[in-house]
């Protein structure tokens, strides 16, 4: 038996590809290429992302920030994502933009 828990698309993540990561409190945010997922840290219970965020498609996450109202997500063709975690709305930052 090992000491690491060890997730992978069977458990809930996108990906079994890790491209970024954050802690936020009690969570963790993974970006992965096929979208985002994040980790309840305390019991550790997966919960999927993309439903919550209903984002129209799974971006190529590349990089992840985040502070108490916000959860920023840089992707590789889609832009910058904005989640505000306390109206649970998105931003979407397009090239165009």
């Amino acid at each position: 038996e090992t000491a690491w828990n060890i997730f992978t698309v069977s458990d809930g993540l996108p990906s079994n590809i890790i491209q970024a990561i954050v802690s936020d409190g009690n969570l963790l945010w993974v970006g992965t290429p096929k979208g985002v997922a994040k980790i309840e840290v305390a019991n550790g219970t997966w919960n999927p992302v993309p439903d919550e965020l209903g984002l129209s498609s799974q971006p190529d996450v590349r990089a992840l920030a985040v502070n108490e109202k916000e959860l920023w997500i840089g992707t590789l063709n889609d832009g910058l994502i904005m989640y505000d975690k306390v109206l649970k709305t998105i931003t979407e930052y397009r090239q165009a933009d």
